[in-house]
């Protein structure tokens, strides 16, 4: 692996980034911290442990969000139910993208990664992951309370 470019050897060190090394890799920095965090790929063995965690939960969080929209489709779909049929149509295609753009720039806002680059903060990375979802929450709550004085 001597003639290998740096992020070639480091790959076969871990292997490829499956949930498995990431956590192997969070072990090994937890055990052996680094004197200096990277977030190069060629140095996955001195990444931050927030940064690492968040990489651990937020394919889970995703999971969950796909979860929240399907409801907050099927809340949409009924309350919907009695609008012409291009309204219809165009109200739950602005509920999906507007709900589905506004979690991905709350993701991506709360995401470890920047406020370590500005200032070396190490901000919680499982937190960094699940708090986007409170976004689709409170939607789905507030349709919900809506589908229901509309059927009362």
């Amino acid at each position: 692996m001597d003639d290998l470019p740096a992020a070639t050897a480091e790959a076969g060190r871990f292997g490829p980034s499956t949930p498995d090394v990431l956590l192997d890799i969070l072990r090994d920095v937890e055990a052996n911290p680094p004197d200096e965090y990277s977030l190069g790929v060629d140095a996955r063995d001195r990444s931050p442990p927030n940064v690492l965690r968040w990489r651990l939960y937020v394919p889970v969080a995703q999971a969950v969000f796909g979860v929240l929209n399907v409801l907050l489709g099927v809340l949409a779909a009924q309350l919907t139910a009695n609008l012409p049929r291009g309204a219809r149509r165009n109200a739950r295609l602005a509920i999906g993208v507007i709900g589905g753009s506004a979690y991905f720039l709350c993701l991506a806002a709360a995401s470890p990664i920047q406020p370590f680059l500005r200032d070396g903060t190490l901000q919680s990375g499982v937190l960094s992951a699940w708090a986007p979802l409170t976004l689709p929450l409170i939607a789905l709550l507030a349709l919900l309370v809506l589908v229901r004085s509309r059927y009362r």
